[in-house]
């Protein structure tokens, strides 16, 4: 029921979230949830947040807060304080979705811009890929945390970094685009 897309289901994905003892079920009734964005969805992700234990459901339950979060309650994502490797991806892939719906306030680009500095690789993964997918005006990577990306081990995290790049306005980024054009191993 993954992929049920029907805001009419989301009580009941809602209570299963929320009471369900097999922590797979919850975990896939917070993606569905996610995929049901009305104020319902968003109430019981953000309950779950308060309530569940098992790391793998949160994960799910942060990134499915991206899709459905009403802007007026974004620090229930931006301010959530991950407490393992699969929960710090969880938010980051949530501030990703954030950016594909065009939620771009500094708060949110921050956010994603200090999952740059992760070691985690699914983490940073999520955070180049929103600043190769998000729309920004005037962002400055004033630490040099997306350029560092372009060129980081994991060929998938070079990739999203390079692309994010575009959004650089700064005449050594460009030059360092033009230099990565012409890397044979980009």
């Amino acid at each position: 029921f993954a992929s049920v897309q029907d805001t009419l289901a989301a009580e009941a994905l809602s209570h299963s979230l929320l009471q369900d003892s097999d922590s797979e079920v919850r975990s896939f009734s917070a993606f569905a949830l996610g995929q049901t964005s009305c104020v319902v969805s968003s109430d019981a992700l953000t309950k779950s947040l308060s309530q569940e234990k098992d790391e793998l459901v949160l994960r799910e339950v942060l990134e499915a807060l991206g899709k459905v979060l009403p802007t007026k309650e974004l620090t229930t994502l931006t301010a959530y304080q991950p407490k393992s490797t699969n929960t710090e991806a969880g938010k980051a892939w949530g501030i990703y979705r954030l950016g594909l719906r065009r939620i771009t306030d500094s708060v949110v680009v921050k956010a994603a811009y200090q999952n740059l500095g992760s070691t985690q690789e699914e983490t940073l993964l999520a955070a180049t890929h929103f600043f190769a997918r998000a729309t920004l005006v005037d962002f400055k990577d004033d630490q040099g945390l997306l350029q560092a990306s372009s060129s980081h081990s994991n060929v998938f995290v070079r990739i999203a970094g390079t692309q994010g790049l575009r959004n650089v306005k700064s005449d050594s980024v460009r030059l360092l685009l033009q230099l990565k054009t012409n890397d044979e191993d980009e």
